[in-house]
């Protein structure tokens, strides 16, 4: 792997959406955006595919899809998620960059590639005032997706740590709806089955 999690790591990783800036749904992540398919986010970014099942009934509940990249420079750590039917709801990413970042200007590195503006987007900076040391910002413009950008110097390790999360909060509820009322009428049905001859006179 080249040295782009040094010098190039953040150009690299988020690119500038095209339209409508404060809606997440729309942003691209190295290639990934919400609503592809795992075969979609797959040819992009490769990893390694998994299917989450209902441990009781074994239906298909929702995917992950996860990589792991490392190298002289620090560590990248991604992670997408996709509801049954597998379309892309969540998409995470944590890095650690071997060294210290000014939190401030990553920032600023970070709303200029989204065409973000603090000021006007609903979303809050916090700071760490003791330390300023940790920095997040949350944006949820349509209360139906967000993105979460949360950094820290971790200074024992002379790291800094990015995690960057987009999620259409929408699609994850609708998925959890829709995985607990299968859940549950098959716990009907074979609360059913297993009453038997109930009722039968003989």
């Amino acid at each position: 792997m080249t040295r782009w999690l040094a010098g190039t790591l953040l150009a690299v990783l988020l690119v500038a959406p095209a339209a409508h800036a404060a809606d997440v749904r729309s942003f691209d992540f190295r290639g990934i955006k919400i609503g592809m398919s795992v075969e979609e986010v797959k040819a992009v970014v490769g990893g390694d595919h998994i299917t989450k099942t209902d441990t009781k009934y074994g239906f298909v509940k929702g995917h992950e899809l996860s990589i792991k990249e490392e190298d002289e420079s620090g560590t990248s750590n991604l992670l997408v998620v996709f509801d049954a039917s597998g379309k892309a709801y969540q998409v995470n990413s944590t890095q650690y960059i071997n060294e210290r970042r000014n939190l401030r200007r990553l920032f600023n590195v970070i709303f200029d590639k989204y065409g973000l503006d603090p000021a006007t987007e609903k979303g809050k900076i916090i700071d760490d005032a003791s330390t300023r040391e940790n920095r997040k910002w949350v944006q949820d413009a349509c209360a139906c997706a967000e993105m979460i950008i949360d950094t820290e110097v971790l200074r024992s390790q002379e790291r800094t740590r990015i995690t960057v999360v987009l999620i259409d909060t929408d699609m994850r509820d609708d998925n959890e709806k829709a995985n607990r009322t299968k859940y549950l009428d098959l716990e009907a049905q074979r609360v059913q089955e297993l009453k038997g001859g109930e009722g039968v006179k003989l």
